[in-house]
């Protein structure tokens, strides 16, 4: 579906719910209209190297593995999948299939904007005591959850890194052919660490570390309620999701970083730690800096993705701060000798 049938189906509130206010938002591979009470997650008929929502069949299951996973992690928040259907009155959200279904969309509760992390650490209103929530929940999550024991391949980790080269045109674009160049100097670096540190993970994989968590921990997915709620987790590709606890706690650690707020990222590292003591030695803190590396040329690239989708100003701006961080854990990994 295109942008143009999602605001047909938001501007006629034809879903389901009381009649409200209603908004839509666009990203790289997802709809979601937010409607007075409720919230419908409408996945894009697009494929990327990461990710395939090109038929109905794949859309229709992948929402619902979201359902079943973020229900891990949430309780009330992820209500059911439901068909979007071709009417005599248009399209609609329905709750039972009528008509021609044309899609699928995942029905959510809607939370309050003014406790979405972002625009509380905007507002200087996330503290210490949210971290600790966080970083508690976080744990406790990791050791209960299913373990993913497997042969590690340091060049599976490398292909992850790499990716980033599929945005080199539109850095050298956007940014110079100096910083473009720089691409390949970090993905050579990323190479010889990974390599050298082969056994290291496996080690770390037989102790249990590599679990099937969230995949996309950053305050753009946590509402701190009373309960913080964590969700939108990775349901389109189990790769993304099944990784080592530290590649976690790393994303929202930089992610802190990037609303310049280190000292709430460093809460985060030591309550976790705290209660699930996970890095051993200087072998896991190298680690743990490589993750962060990694992280931020996540960020930069769904960033850059979605400026070149849509030419926001604010994607653009976004993917340049991102690019500015991984250059800034670039930089620090060489001078403490790890790359």
């Amino acid at each position: 579906m295109n942008r143009t049938l999602i605001d047909a189906i938001a501007h006629k509130r034809a879903f389901p719910g009381k009649k409200g206010p209603v908004q839509v938002v666009e990203t790289h591979a997802n709809y979601v209209i937010l409607g007075a009470h409720y919230a419908f997650k409408i996945k894009k008929e697009v494929q990327f190297s990461f990710l395939d929502y090109s038929t109905l069949e794949k859309r229709r299951f992948y929402c619902q593995r979201e359902l079943e996973l973020n229900q891990r992690l949430t309780s009330g928040i992820y209500l059911r999948v439901l068909p979007i259907c071709q009417t005599r009155e248009g399209l609609q959200i329905l709750e039972s299939e009528e008509g021609m279904v044309v899609d699928y969309t995942v029905q959510m509760q809607r939370m309050e904007e003014d406790r979405h992390m972002p625009v509380m650490l905007e507002k200087g209103q996330v503290k210490p005591e949210h971290i600790r929530q966080i970083a508690h929940m976080v744990a406790h999550f990791h050791k209960k959850t299913e373990k993913i024991y497997r042969k590690v391949d340091w060049k599976n980790i490398l292909e992850d890194f790499s990716d980033i080269l599929s945005a080199q045109s539109w850095v050298e674009k956007n940014m110079g052919r100096r910083e473009s160049e720089l691409i390949h100097a970090m993905v050579w670096s990323v190479e010889q660490f990974l390599e050298r540190m082969a056994g290291h993970l496996q080690y770390r994989n037989d102790r249990g570390f590599t679990v099937d968590g969230h995949g996309d921990l950053h305050s753009q997915n946590i509402f701190l309620l009373d309960s913080p709620v964590l969700f939108d987790c990775i349901e389109f590709n189990d790769h993304f999701r099944q990784l080592d606890v530290l590649d976690e706690v790393a994303f929202l650690f930089m992610d802190l970083f990037y609303h310049l707020r280190p000292d709430l990222a460093e809460f985060l590292l030591s309550d976790y730690l705290e209660a699930h003591p996970v890095i051993e030695g200087p072998a896991d803190m190298a680690l743990f800096y490589y993750f962060l590396c990694y992280r931020a040329n996540v960020r930069f690239k769904v960033n850059a993705l979605q400026a070149e989708q849509s030419g926001n100003t604010e994607g653009l701006h976004q993917a340049h701060m991102y690019w500015s961080l991984l250059k800034d854990y670039y930089i620090l990994f060489q001078k403490r000798g790890w790359f």
